[in-house]
């Protein structure tokens, strides 16, 4: 249990801590049995005083990574770098801050370098740091079956799919 509690932490951080300042989330007797977070500059805090982008993305890696644990436990601390799959997020820049929303993709791809993640958003943000080839627009005909395009030229925020691959 400890090797997966250090593979969750480590796949935290490697999502939150150059993007955010945000490191080492820990159980906290002194905070009233909580989950708190750590930062250079603003000390310990709950984690459910942080914003609701940042519980989400470290909910959501916190549950890829512990999965990734689950299904290979003889990878131990590494099985969040080691475990192949593909993971499908809906709206992954939900709640982010604009700057995040630049900096999602990589930091997943950091964080789990051989799981491919398909992703939906909205966001313009997201869809300016990947390469035009690894995006989709996601249309229906006139009849409701579902067009999956490369878009021509640069995207724009409507409905896309972003494969992403390291």
């Amino acid at each position: 249990m400890k090797e997966a509690i250090q593979a969750i932490q480590q796949t935290i951080n490697c999502l939150t801590k150059d993007v955010t300042g945000w490191r080492d989330l820990e159980y906290s007797s002194s905070h009233n049995q909580q989950l708190v977070m750590n930062h250079p500059q603003h000390g310990k805090i709950p984690l459910a005083q942080l914003s609701d982008g940042l519980r989400n993305a470290v909910a959501m890696v916190a549950d890829i990574a512990f999965r990734c644990v689950k299904l290979n436990p003889h990878l131990r601390d590494e099985a969040a770098l080691k475990t192949q799959g593909i993971v499908l997020i809906d709206e992954v820049d939900m709640f982010l801050h604009p700057a995040w929303q630049q900096q999602i993709i990589q930091s997943l791809r950091s964080a789990f370098p051989l799981i491919q993640f398909i992703v939906t958003t909205h966001s313009p943000q997201v869809i300016s740091t990947v390469k035009r080839e690894s995006v989709r627009l996601l249309e229906q005909d006139e009849k409701g079956n579902g067009l999956a395009s490369i878009p021509p030229g640069r995207p724009t925020a409507s409905q896309v799919m972003m494969y992403c691959t390291a």
